[in-house]
């Protein structure tokens, strides 16, 4: 849903922006509709159930994953144009995506671990 939404908005340069479809627009308001009904029955469980507010900080932080997901896969369709995709090496940038993810992540992960945020477990 997201990447559609971006993909006509006026943050994209007019030559890699979409038309609107209302197709497309149709099925992306049933997207936001199944999302909000989810958010809402959390809200509701947490309401009956106040130590588990998990739930809603978890559909919050899924909302945000996938719109900086669709900000993502938007800029790369923007910096690597279809003539180039052919001697675009996805793999090799996809495998520095992570490494520098990893490299970026691993103190973080360290940091919650200590103070006690999130506390790191292998699993079993």
């Amino acid at each position: 849903m997201w990447v559609y939404v971006i993909s006509i908005s006026c943050l994209v340069p007019v030559s890699f922006r979409k038309r609107f479809d209302p197709i497309l627009a149709l099925m992306s308001l049933v997207s936001l509709v199944g999302f909000c009904l989810i958010g809402l029955q959390d809200y509701r469980d947490s309401k009956n159930d106040p130590d588990n507010k998990g739930e809603i900080i978890g559909d919050i932080l899924s909302l945000a994953s996938a719109l900086f997901y669709a900000i993502y896969a938007t800029y790369l369709k923007i910096k690597v144009p279809k003539e180039k995709e052919e001697t675009f090496k996805f793999g090799a940038f996809l495998g520095f995506v992570g490494l520098f993810n990893d490299i970026i992540v691993f103190p973080v992960i360290v940091l919650f671990n200590f103070t006690g945020i999130e506390p790191f477990e292998w699993p079993n």
